[in-house]
C-alpha cells in the first residue's frame, strides 16, 4: 500500500511538471504561429505590390525560404506541444490505474 501511495505521489508530481511544460510549449507554439503568419502576410503584400498574378501568390509565398523556415518552426512547436499533451493524458491514465489499485487494496 505504501508503495502505491509513493507511486501516486510521483505520478502527481510528474503530471504537474508536464502541465507546466505544456504551458511553456503552448506559449512557444503561439509565438511561432504568430511569426509565421506575419511573415506570410508580409510576403503576400510584397507580391501584390509587385502586381504578381493572384493565382501565383500562394505558391510563391509557400516557397519563400524565410516563410517556409518559419512554417517548419511552427510545425515543430506544434509537435512538441502535442507530445506533452499526450504525455499528460498518459499520466492521467496511470494515475487512475494506481488509484483503482489503492481502492482495491483499501477495500480488501
Amino acid at each position: 500500500m505504501q508503495d502505491l501511495m509513493q507511486e501516486l505521489q510521483q505520478l502527481r508530481s510528474e503530471l504537474n511538471t508536464a502541465l507546466a511544460l505544456l504551458k511553456e510549449r503552448g506559449i512557444k507554439l503561439a509565438e511561432t504561429e504568430r511569426a509565421y503568419k506575419l511573415a506570410k502576410a508580409r510576403k503576400i503584400e510584397e507580391e501584390r505590390d509587385k502586381k504578381t498574378a493572384v493565382s501565383l501568390i500562394r505558391e510563391l509565398v509557400i516557397g519563400d525560404v524565410a516563410v517556409s523556415q518559419l512554417r517548419m518552426e511552427r510545425d515543430k512547436a506544434r509537435v512538441m506541444y502535442r507530445s506533452v499533451d499526450e504525455a499528460i493524458n498518459i499520466k492521467k491514465l496511470e494515475l487512475r490505474i494506481v488509484e483503482s489499485q489503492i481502492g482495491r487494496e483499501w477495500h480488501a
